[in-house]
């Protein structure tokens, strides 16, 4: 999931699909590492190139038979036509536009029906949806929680009535699902450093505009900074981190309040672990702090245009599409009795660092 005009204003737990979609969490099991990533665009030695793709090249982890314990149903293992249940957490965030389309393209071409739902950020409405698909015995369900928690108690309900759940983009915490869908992101904190590495050539001090203070992926992008910035680039110093709450009118609020705070040559860079580092970058352009190097998650259309103009210099891309198409692949081969085939306990999906460089590559949603 990592996202706004208030990317993520209904959201109670998870910035970024977003957050991304995107907005969008990692609790469903142990991340993997980055070290296999591949980007290019400038080195931390400061040569130049073109960013590729970077991220969780692996498509899942191995599950031991203790972890299996508690595991979801394997669904009714049909071979003929298949109902699914979806929502997402609000289908105004426009990380979720693709994301829907290719739920339902990749149902039809499964030869699944899909009800896709809005959640509207509501957390009661949410459970509702659930409860219904439950009671239209679904074959399956695809959530994008709000509340990752408090999603749990009507999963398990979905469990114990043998339809089993894929998390996509956000996990849930609290209840088993088959797999979570979506980024890893821990990695993606490790990736938002990396940018700001390269920018700065490995030596810079930076402030780091956080997400929703105690969400996961607000946790686990910072969790994923601090381990890069330590193993990777010691030469980074962490200045100041403050919460933007994942709002462009907060996150311009912050950027304001560091300009000042830190004046020319006290700081070099920002990283926004979400999009809403927009509003501050362009203020710092147009008050005369073009110095100030900015790194954000997620690629919406703005996010994009000001890669172009170079007010944003670079950012954490993850594809909604093909997140959404994940997630109904993997249902539907759990479904279908091919539960070995899919990945648990997450199927990652990719990142790519993005600059002007391969900007034309990526499709901004």
């Amino acid at each position: 999931m990592h996202l706004t005009v208030r990317w993520l204003s209904v959201l109670v737990a998870c910035a970024a699909l977003v957050i991304g979609i995107a907005a969008c969490g990692s609790s469903s099991g142990e991340s993997s590492s980055s070290s296999g990533s591949e980007t290019t665009s400038e080195s931390a030695s400061g040569e130049e190139g073109t960013s590729t793709t970077a991220g969780a090249e692996s498509k899942g982890e191995e599950v031991s038979e203790e972890e299996l314990e508690g595991n979801p149903p394997p669904g009714s293992v049909k071979s003929g036509p298949i109902s699914l249940g979806a929502y997402t957490l609000d289908a105004s965030i426009p990380i979720f536009t693709p994301l829907i389309k290719a739920q339902e393209e990749t149902a039809a071409k499964l030869g699944a029906e899909i009800d896709v739902r809005n959640g509207e950020g509501e957390l009661t409405k949410e459970i509702a949806i659930v409860q219904q698909f439950i009671a239209e015995h679904k074959d399956a369900i695809v959530v994008s929680p709000s509340d990752p928690k408090g999603i749990a108690p009507v999963i398990n309900l979905a469990n114990e009535a043998g339809i089993p759940v894929v998390a996509a983009g956000i996990t849930v915490e609290g209840a088993p699902v088959v797999t979570y869908v979506g980024a890893n992101d821990e990695e993606y904190g490790e990736k938002l450093a990396e940018g700001m590495c390269k920018l700065l050539h490995g030596k810079g001090k930076i402030a780091i505009i956080l997400g929703i203070l105690g969400s996961s992926p607000e946790f686990e992008r910072l969790k994923g900074i601090e381990t890069y910035i330590s193993s990777e680039c010691p030469g980074l110093e962490i200045i100041d981190k403050q919460s933007g709450e994942n709002e462009n009118a907060k996150a311009l609020a912050v950027g304001q309040n560091l300009l000042n705070k830190y004046p020319k040559g006290q700081l070099d860079g920002v990283i926004d672990e979400g999009p809403e580092g927009v509003a501050p970058a362009q203020y710092a352009h147009q008050n005369g702090r073009s110095e100030v190097k900015w790194v954000v998650g997620d690629v919406p259309k703005e996010v994009a245009a000001a890669i172009e103009a170079g007010t944003i210099n670079m950012a954490v891309y993850q594809n909604p599409t093909e997140l959404g198409a994940l997630s109904v692949e993997d249902v539907v081969k759990w479904v279908r009795g091919e539960a070995a085939s899919v990945p648990r306990p997450r199927d990652n999906l990719k990142l790519t660092l993005v600059d002007k460089s391969n900007l034309s590559s990526i499709e901004p949603y």
